[in-house]
């Protein structure tokens, strides 16, 4: 559709043109021009008068087409109604994706965060499960930012945070440093 619409502004330029130097009308190409202009023109066909300019060589009149430079304005504005319809479009279309591929990867990052749990909860026998998803939770106010260290499994060992337990669960719960975290000792956690 948008492709039509350039088609058809090129071939109302062309005979707008043409109709203005007053090109010969038995020439090919120029009967060709005529014959597609009389096409898109039909639904603007008789809208206003053309303005007769003069003639130019060969006898035939130069006409500055007011209805042809009306029917562009009107094609032109429909080309950007559509092209602003199709961007709109587009932008929705990239924005759902984006929110779908946010929501898979949160999805990804669950399962890898259970997932650690579970290893945790078969490496220490002693820790609940259930304790360890308390811990992923625990907020930035029940830590006072100690050194955790020493991680079971290797994963993420010697990390010094702000508190927040949910990007390392795996973290040696029984260590000196955690169990001085404010609410670690309340859950039968600690020592």
């Amino acid at each position: 559709m948008y492709l039509y619409l350039i088609v058809v502004e090129i071939i109302l330029l062309m005979g707008f043109v043409l109709l203005l130097f007053g090109a010969n009308p038995s020439a090919g190409f120029t009967q060709w021009a005529y014959r597609n202009l009389d096409r898109v023109m039909s639904p603007f066909r008789g809208i206003f008068t053309p303005i007769e300019l003069g003639v130019g060589g060969g006898d035939v009149p130069s006409t500055f087409g007011t209805s042809v430079l009306f029917a562009m304005i009107v094609y032109g504005i429909v080309a950007l109604v559509f092209s602003a319809l199709i961007g709109w479009l587009a932008g929705r279309l990239n924005q759902v994706a984006d929110a779908e591929t946010e929501l898979r990867r949160r999805a990804e990052y669950q399962a890898h965060r259970d997932e650690l749990a579970a290893q945790q909860a078969a490496q220490a026998p002693g820790i609940r499960a259930s304790t360890l998803r308390e811990l992923s939770s625990a907020s930035s106010a029940e830590c006072g930012g100690y050194r955790c260290h020493q991680a079971v499994g290797g994963v993420r060992p010697d990390v010094v945070h702000g508190g927040d337990h949910r990007d390392h669960p795996v973290a040696d719960l029984n260590h000196p440093d955690m169990q001085r975290c404010a609410g670690y000792a309340d859950r039968g956690v600690a020592g």
